[in-house]
């Protein structure tokens, strides 16, 4: 999620839009990072063919799935860290149909990840700057502290965050101190690991010299063999894809978690709410999301 807008950009970013931009490229590789199996060591090559293996497994959307499974919005005029922006349009000068945000629901298609749903989604002008991935576990089938008092027990969940700061926060359910004379209360507590206090305040790269620090180092792993080896669903699009996505995107105000008229958010419709219920702050603006429901083994989110 970006609280910026066209920054200088225009020429560009009204040809490519949020799909091309951001999640062909930054969303898949954060998508093949965490789905990925283990690669037998971490060489460049290894690690390529973990993740291509992965995207090859996306299953490729249908024309009607392009519909229902997918949002494009686009920003308009609203206020961003309590100062007025203008709208994308009118930055841009003159109306257009470039989406500025995208919410994907994905699948995919192999033995681990069979069922589980993966929800990306990126835009500009959000409420805050952030890169998140959320993991929502599966439920346990049976909760043993029914019959004592604690009706009540939430799944666990993972929260990744990449930027601004990189730390790892792990919510789990825990009995409240005290005794049980009134029965067993349990309250959901986090565990976090925060990478800047753990390693003594080192302030860690972001995406532009990590890239650069690995190139230097002649280091290849976050791309992958070639074009060919990409994800196909991705890249062949039909003419029946092409015509439902230029639809007009759904306004936005700049600022704004939700947009004006149906919700935007994919994972809100698709099974988060339970967890966004819960945890008002969290996943508002994420990009990835993974997650459970059900009988589904379970997996939540990411953010950029």
């Amino acid at each position: 999620a970006e609280t910026v807008g066209l920054e200088g950009r225009v020429s560009y970013y009204d040809g490519v839009g949020a799909l091309k931009d951001m999640v062909q490229n930054h969303m898949l590789q954060l998508l093949a990072i965490i789905a990925m199996e283990p690669p037998a060591s971490v060489s460049a090559t290894a690690v390529r063919d973990e993740k291509v293996k992965l995207l090859r497994s996306l299953r490729k959307m249908r024309a009607d799935d392009v519909k229902a499974h997918s949002v494009k919005g686009q920003y308009t005029s609203g206020a961003v860290n309590g100062a007025a922006v203008a709208g994308y349009a009118d930055e841009l000068g003159h109306p257009s149909n470039t989406e500025t945000f995208v919410a994907l629901k994905a699948y995919i298609d192999n033995w681990r990840w069979k069922g589980v749903p993966f929800y990306l989604r990126t835009g500009k002008r959000m409420p805050q700057r952030k890169s998140e991935v959320l993991i929502q576990f599966k439920p346990v089938p049976h909760n043993i502290f029914a019959r004592v008092g604690a009706g009540r027990l939430d799944a666990n969940s993972m929260i990744i965050n990449l930027q601004p700061e990189e730390n790892i926060r792990v919510k789990v359910m825990a009995k409240q101190p005290g005794l049980d004379r009134d029965g067993v209360k349990l309250k959901e507590v986090t565990l976090d690991v925060s990478l800047s206090h753990s390693f003594g305040g080192a302030s860690p790269m972001n995406g532009c010299c990590s890239t650069s620090s690995r190139a230097i180092r002649r280091c290849s792993c976050a791309a992958t063999r070639s074009r060919r080896s990409g994800n196909g669903s991705i890249r062949s699009a039909t003419p029946g894809h092409r015509s439902i996505w230029r639809r007009r995107p759904t306004p936005r105000e700049a600022g704004a978690r939700r947009a004006r008229s149906r919700s935007s958010n994919a994972t809100e419709r698709a099974g988060m709410t339970s967890f966004f219920d819960r945890h008002p702050g969290e996943g508002r603006d994420l990009d990835l999301a993974f997650c459970c429901n059900g009988e589904t083994p379970a997996f939540a989110g990411v953010t950029r």
